[in-house]
């Protein structure tokens, strides 16, 4: 028995010394990857933004300032948008008057736009917002683990729910909450976007 168990100990020692290695990769080059290349997306929405109000002459509209603003600010902070930092935000940070003044000024923003570019920035903020959530969750490994039991549960409920046996599909993601922590000050005038992101990450 004995030399059963030692004939385990190397292999014992390879599995652990093998772990460690993956969490330190995991928590320093992974994380380094993720966040260059969340930035690099959301620097190139910017680039694609500012064409797009360009093309428009709509680059002086508040409207067009405005999502420059929550642009610059996700790319400025987004080493510090993790998991943990949007859970304290959304169990202990929330405000339901700062979230209704976000939704005010955003609101009174987009209405400086035509519509055509109204559309053009809502798409490149849920496309930002799409990056920012993409990120927290590639950064954490808890996330990561749980993706496969997430997928089996919604496969599970979505068959279950399926009237009469025909499936149906409807997908409807709201990023407004996703942003509500990157709009929060821009109702505040000479306040920025980055002001917020400082507090809230």
């Amino acid at each position: 028995m004995s030399s059963y168990i030692q004939s385990l100990a190397p292999s014992a020692l390879i599995g652990l010394i093998a772990a460690v290695l993956i969490l330190v990769w995991f928590y320093t080059l992974w994380q380094r990857f993720v966040v260059d290349q969340t930035r690099q997306r959301l620097f190139e929405l910017r680039d694609q933004w500012f064409d797009t109000c360009a093309d428009a002459e709509a680059l002086q509209t508040r409207g067009a300032r405005f999502v420059r603003e929550v642009l610059n600010g996700e790319i400025r902070f987004a080493h510090r948008m993790t998991l943990p930092s949007a859970l304290v935000y959304l169990l202990a940070g929330r405000n339901l008057n700062v979230e209704r003044t976000i939704a005010e000024a955003m609101a009174s923003a987009m209405e400086t736009l035509d519509p055509s570019l109204r559309s053009a920035a809502q798409s490149v903020l849920r496309s930002a917002s799409w990056h920012v959530t993409s990120a927290v969750i590639r950064r954490s490994l808890i996330a990561i683990m749980m993706i496969p039991v997430a997928a089996v549960a919604a496969t599970i409920a979505f068959v279950v729910s399926a009237p009469s046996g025909v499936l149906q599909h409807n997908v409807n993601r709201d990023f407004n909450s996703v942003l509500k922590s990157e709009l929060a000050l821009a109702a505040a005038g000479d306040r920025g976007i980055s002001d917020l992101l400082a507090a809230a990450c």
